[in-house]
């Protein structure tokens, strides 16, 4: 699976009004240190308790449990990766306690993340997901 343009539209329609947590995770540091699903998991569980720290006093008190979920879902979904060293980095959106949308990604960079309405998307997926969208639809941009 990639990232394509029609799926991240629709995403953003979906999920437009609903507190979403978006994520782009490097496998680069694993790879530095072993490259081991062990490393990949320790590498998931610091990310994760980052992300808690970050948005720990930001998340109000009414989304603080959906914020949890949300992360207790990612953490699960990173984990069962079993060969996400495969993978540059993923690409995660969750909401409503569930995952959305999880897909590898070529490109590398920081990992990063961001808690707000609506799935955000990486400035580093916009080129893969607008290619992805120009080799679905034939000059004209209309299909046959």
């Amino acid at each position: 699976m990639s990232v394509t343009a029609n799926r991240l539209i629709e995403l953003a329609e979906e999920l437009g009004d609903t507190p979403t947590l978006s994520v782009f995770v490097s496998t680069s540091a694993a790879r530095r240190r072993g490259g081991t699903h062990g490393v990949w998991c320790t590498e998931v569980a610091e990310f994760t308790c980052e992300l808690r720290r970050r948005y720990g006093d930001v998340v109000s008190r009414s989304d603080r449990e959906i914020f949890e979920r949300n992360l207790r879902r990612l953490e699960l979904r990173l984990r069962g990766l079993p060969h996400a060293m495969r993978a540059a980095g993923w690409f995660v959106v969750v909401a409503r306690g569930d995952v959305h949308y999880c897909v590898p990604v070529s490109f590398s960079g920081e990992s990063e993340a961001h808690w707000q309405l609506g799935p955000w998307v990486s400035p580093l997926l916009a080129p893969t997901a607008i290619a992805s969208h120009s080799r679905a639809l034939p000059f004209g941009g209309q299909r046959r």
